[in-house]
């Protein structure tokens, strides 16, 4: 396969999928200049290759009250962007939450134009992340070359960035929710410069003892895959 000569950048993204998309156009837009590497062909993580026709957590939970975004920025962009292209006026309830339809289609070729337009993000699709080092930043080993970050954004879904890299990470024997979401608190403040800055782990942060190294060999992880499997036929055989 031709080799690509090796490129550095500010931040390396892994995955791009909402949450990758979203990384990669932030660290972009406050100057940085960003890989967004993507194992498939195409943007938009599940939300394109999972037929997912909803859009979840983009509204207030309240819903005894007119939808509202939760967050200001690029999900209420996306959010805007994506009503006006499928036509919809306002989100649908549906139990106790809004919803967004979406196109798979169109939230792929939204993504598409977003990351194009930005002269500071390069866009890497078919291009799995095949090792990591760290030294003083990054070294991303690809198919075709070598990238060196300053910074690491990893929203693969399988945190390949913790196995690569060796850290503990917690994991579970049964099968987890697919899609999960959360508030991230205490995150370092805009670097005035532009560039992201990195935030190092503090050296004496307490670890949990419930704690362990993640498995990463093969047989471990179809174990582990088999396992959920089984435990999700076994409790609809129910």
């Amino acid at each position: 396969m031709p080799q690509t000569p090796d490129q550095t950048v500010d931040v390396a993204v892994i995955g791009g999928g909402s949450a990758g998309i979203c990384a990669a156009l932030s660290a972009a837009r406050h100057g940085s200049t960003v890989a967004l590497l993507e194992a498939s062909n195409t943007l938009g993580g599940m939300g394109t290759r999972a037929l997912v026709h909803t859009f979840c957590g983009l509204y207030h939970p309240d819903t005894s009250q007119p939808p509202r975004p939760a967050n200001p920025g690029l999900p209420a962009e996306i959010e805007r962007a994506m009503r006006q292209r499928t036509g919809q006026s306002a989100p649908d309830k549906m139990g106790k939450v809004y919803v967004l339809r979406q196109d798979p289609g169109v939230f792929a070729k939204l993504a598409h134009e977003l990351t194009s337009a930005e002269d500071h993000l390069e866009v890497l699709l078919n291009t799995p992340c095949l090792g990591i080092k760290q030294d003083e930043g990054f070294q991303l080993q690809t198919l075709r070359q070598t990238i060196h970050a300053r910074s690491l954004v990893d929203t693969s879904g399988d945190a390949i960035a913790a196995s690569f890299l060796g850290a503990t990470r917690i994991t579970a024997d049964t099968l987890q929710r697919s899609a999960f979401i959360f508030a991230l608190r205490n995150t370092p403040p805009r670097n005035p410069g532009g560039a992201v800055p990195h935030a190092a782990r503090p050296q004496n942060r307490p670890r949990r003892p419930s704690w362990r190294p993640a498995k990463s060999d093969a047989g471990s992880r179809f174990a582990s895959f088999h396992r959920g499997w089984r435990d999700l036929l076994h409790h609809r055989s129910r």
